[in-house]
Parts: structure tokens; sequence; C-alpha cells
């Protein structure tokens, strides 16, 4: 995608030569989101979401490698206590402490993980400093180091112009706020993959810049979406 050396030495993006690219890299995320809705729709579970198995391709976004996700459709309940699996870094603290749980959140936190792998080049950070955040192996310092991460990317977006989740406006906002309730501590507080995705259509604006042309939805319904919204936030 032309990624290399984003952010030069003085911390700037050349927003000109990567214009397309990270809006490419922008759409994919609700495209990917598209496909994890619909995979948790038809009662299976990933179990190992990470920017490694999402397949890029002109136009493409393909998720891949379900070699240990889980087929819920017969069982008797959703939760399990194995450890599946899966790449450390991106997995949900549940996941790696054993708990019993429900793997849908477990799939959200990993996914919030890709946004922020995402976000971190959309938002001009040092790629340094998310693979630090990310390779922490201590659960109590990594949510600390995840919520710092975040806060730092907020800073950064508002630098480059990013509307806040909560602005009062059509044009796009940015991704922190979902981010970072995706990315909960707590599983019961993450939002569902469907949730998810609505509200990337909500922060995309009128160009719904987190979906690519095929998972669009009709100008018509993201008008009346982000109508409402106004009309709710201006009381």
């Amino acid at each position: 995608l032309g990624f290399k050396n984003v952010v030069s030495s003085q911390g700037d993006l050349d927003v000109k030569s990567l214009d397309r690219p990270l809006h490419f890299l922008a759409s994919t995320l609700g495209c990917v989101t598209e496909a994890v809705a619909f995979v948790h729709k038809t009662g299976v579970r990933h179990q190992d979401l990470k920017p490694g198995n999402i397949l890029l391709s002109p136009q493409q976004v393909y998720l891949a490698d379900f070699g240990i996700s889980r087929d819920l459709r017969d069982a008797t309940h959703s939760l399990t206590e194995a450890f599946p699996g899966g790449t450390r870094s991106y997995l949900a603290p549940e996941v790696i402490e054993g708990e019993k749980r429900h793997m849908s959140p477990s799939d959200i936190y990993s996914l919030g993980c890709v946004f922020m792998t995402v976000a971190t080049v959309l938002y001009a950070a040092p790629h340094e400093q998310y693979e630090l955040v990310m390779k922490e192996d201590d659960l109590t310092k990594k949510a600390a180091a995840v919520k710092e991460h975040i806060q730092d990317l907020r800073k950064r977006a508002a630098r480059l112009g990013k509307a806040a989740h909560d602005a009062i406006t059509c044009a796009p906002k940015h991704l922190l706020g979902l981010i970072e309730s995706m990315v909960q501590p707590d599983p019961k507080e993450r939002p569902a993959a469907c949730k998810v995705n609505s509200t990337l259509h909500e922060l995309g604006g009128i160009d719904q810049v987190y979906h690519g042309k095929c998972c669009k939805m009709d100008s018509a319904y993201i008008t009346q979406l982000i109508g409402k919204y106004l009309r709710i936030s201006s009381y």
C-alpha cells in the first residue's frame, strides 16, 4: 500500500503521497467488520483476528485463516474455557487468563486491536510506539498502555483536524471512541459486531469513508442515520 516511512522524523504525515492508500486502508475496516458480523450471525467465532489474517487486494478485502474458528450452531451454549491458540498480542485478556467466556466479545477485542493498528497509521503515530503496547505481556500494564496509546492517538487525530466521536457534523469522525469501547477489559462492555458496523457507518459521514464500495449503505439510509444523530445531539 506504500506505507513505508509514513511518519517523518518531525512526526508529520506526507498526506499528499499517501492520500489514496490511507483512504483505502480506512475503508477496509467496515468491510472486515461486515465479514465478522456475518460469521458471528451464522454462529461462527474466528478466534484469531489480526492484521496478518486480513488479506488485501485492489478493491477487495478477505478475512482469512479460520483454522481455529469455532462453529457454535449445534452447541448447547456459547461459553468456552479452553485456550484456543491464536496470536497473544491480539487476544482478549479473558482468553489469555483462561476464563469461562463468550467468544463473540473476544473477537471484538481482537478486532479493536486491528482497528488500533490502522488508527496508528491514519493518525501518524510512530509504529514502534504501537508495537511496544502490543508486546506487553502483563495484562494490567497492557490495559494501561492501550488506554494511553488511544489518548495519544486522540490528540494526534485532533491535530490532523479529525472530528471527535460526539462532534455535530456530517463529515467523517475519528475512530478512537469506538476503538476504546472495543478493547474494554470487561467483555460485557464491548459492542457486538453489528453495532460496530453501524457505528462505522455513522462515523464515516456522508461519504462512508470506513467502508469500501461493496459495503456502503444507500445514501438515503446514511442521511437519515446522521440526521437522527444530529437531532439527538442538538437537544
